[in-house]
């Protein structure tokens, strides 16, 4: 495709933001033969550049193994880096490894807090998982309220599992007034 034509390109160049989405065409399959192996390599040069999302992907390829050897020690570290900067993905995998005490000792208190930010950050993944924090209690106090207004975040961004928590949420009268109609609503669109 041309669009992959035109990152290979700029990435020769070493231009970060190209190499991130050369890494993406190479990991989807969008003008090019899939491979997590050229798509980590991508990732692995816009990182080192100092691209954020790169950030983000490199630590995901580390902490699962795929295309390099499992390193969750540098799947943490990448993480870290893209958290400090706010790369929503980067604040998710850190959360996790604060949640399954990878490469830190277990804190859900952490892992709350970093998924809190990515959801305020607009991450629907993010405002999902917060909203099971709130309605499980886990890293925060249990809020049915709270859990509620993060799980319709998400479920208004079209995120089909919130979408089908919502209308639970709504069928049952928890974190907010029962109401079958906006139930069945939400029902529909999941």
């Amino acid at each position: 495709s041309k669009a992959f034509y035109w990152f290979s390109k700029s990435a020769e160049q070493n231009n970060e933001n190209a190499l991130f989405y050369l890494g993406r065409c190479y990991e989807s399959g969008l003008g090019v033969l899939p491979s997590d192996e050229a798509a980590f390599a991508c990732f692995k040069k816009s990182a080192e550049l100092g691209y954020p999302p790169a950030k983000s992907k490199l630590a995901y390829y580390y902490l699962t193994g795929i295309a390099t050897d499992k390193d969750e020690n540098l799947g943490y570290q990448w993480a870290v880096e893209a958290a400090e900067e706010d790369e929503t993905m980067g604040l998710c995998l850190l959360a996790s490894c604060f949640e399954a005490g990878i490469s830190v000792e277990r804190d859900e208190t952490k892992a709350f807090e970093f998924y809190l930010k990515a959801a305020e950050l607009g991450d629907v993944l993010a405002q999902h998982q917060v909203n099971f924090c709130y309605s499980s209690g886990r890293g925060v106090e249990k809020d049915d309220e709270k859990a509620f207004y993060w799980c319709a975040k998400a479920a208004n961004q079209g995120y089909s599992s919130a979408q089908y928590t919502t209308a639970y949420y709504y069928s049952n009268g928890i974190g907010v007034k029962r109401d079958y109609e906006r139930a069945v609503k939400w029902y529909r669109e999941a």
